[in-house]
């Protein structure tokens, strides 16, 4: 079960990864973090390996300070528009279920496209491999993490039997016990980033 909700926490949340081998890139350590404290585990160690990351942009070559402080706090912001999209997404879902037909929520598309807009103002100069790299990147998770959310909603309306798109051993019902799982998973989620965000350590 909690591998289930690990799994599919990864989809909702739309996540995006940063091109491997760009020397600009999240490390995958650290991207590993983010995802593993959005799953709901978050240690000091992990917030300090975070922290220790983040400040050590500013000792590299031709970035400075105002640079990194943008980069470092977009990644937040970004987090956040996710979870208000999450959160109209859930409401969606309670009401597809309700009426037997594919519902959304009256926030469901504006929040959509705030965090759209909000991921694709990357902190990078266009034309930079950095921003064609997160670009492409982004273009790419938009689509295969919409493209799962409406079979979503098209198996909460059937109730047929969800399978992962990118892990076929994962199966599951999406019902209103399913749902309010997910939602519980995605608040927990949301308090640990807020959590890892802040540069200071609290239990």
């Amino acid at each position: 079960m909690r591998k289930q909700f690990k799994n599919i926490s990864l989809l909702v949340f739309l996540f995006f990864l940063f091109a491997n081998g760009n020397s600009h890139a999240l490390p995958k350590d650290i991207q590993l973090i983010v995802d593993t404290a959005k799953s709901g585990h978050l240690t000091e160690d992990m917030h300090k390996k975070y922290w220790d990351w983040a400040y050590s942009l500013g000792n590299k070559k031709g970035r400075d300070k105002q640079a990194v402080e943008t980069l470092i706090n977009w990644y937040p912001e970004v987090n956040r528009l996710q979870l208000d999209f999450n959160r109209e997404f859930i409401k969606s879902l309670k009401l597809t279920l309700k009426n037997k037909k594919t519902t959304y929520s009256g926030g469901y598309e504006n929040s959509y496209q705030k965090m759209k807009a909000g991921t694709f103002d990357f902190p990078f100069k266009k034309g930079t491999k950095e921003y064609a790299d997160a670009y492409s990147n982004a273009i790419l998770s938009f689509k295969q993490s919409k493209d799962g959310v409406d079979k979503m909603f098209k198996h909460a309306v059937s109730g047929e039997v969800f399978t992962y798109p990118f892990n076929k051993d994962v199966q599951f019902k999406i019902d209103l016990q399913y749902v309010l799982a997910l939602e519980q998973s995605i608040e927990k989620g949301w308090g640990n980033l807020r959590r890892l965000f802040n540069p200071t350590w609290s239990n």
